[in-house]
C-alpha cells in the first residue's frame, strides 16, 4: 500500500524540476506517461499549448529522456553471450 501511494505521488511530480504538477500548464509524455511543466524546458510554446487547450486537442509530446532514447531497430537481435547486436537478413 505504501509503495502504491509513493508511486501515485511521484506520478504527479514534474520529471524536470521534481515539483508538484497540476494539469494547468503541464504536459503528459507519450513515452513514459510522466508529467512535466510546459515551462520546464518542454519545447512547447505557450501559444501552441493555449490553442490546444482551447480546441480540446491533445498535444503529442515526449519528454527529453523518451525523445532521445534510441530504440533497437526491429531487424536487430541481441546476442546474449556477447552483449552485442547482429543484423538479421
Amino acid at each position: 500500500e505504501l509503495q502504491r501511494a509513493v508511486l501515485r505521488k511521484m506520478a504527479k511530480l514534474c520529471i524536470e524540476c521534481r515539483k508538484f504538477v497540476n494539469k494547468r500548464q503541464a504536459l503528459l509524455c507519450d513515452g513514459c506517461n510522466m508529467w512535466q511543466h510546459r515551462t520546464c524546458n518542454s519545447g512547447v510554446h505557450r501559444d501552441i499549448y493555449r490553442n490546444a487547450v482551447k480546441s480540446g486537442e491533445d498535444i503529442s509530446w515526449k519528454c527529453k529522456p523518451c525523445s532521445t532514447t534510441l530504440p533497437i531497430p526491429p531487424n536487430f537481435e541481441s546476442t546474449r553471450n556477447e552483449g552485442n547486436y547482429k543484423l538479421l537478413l
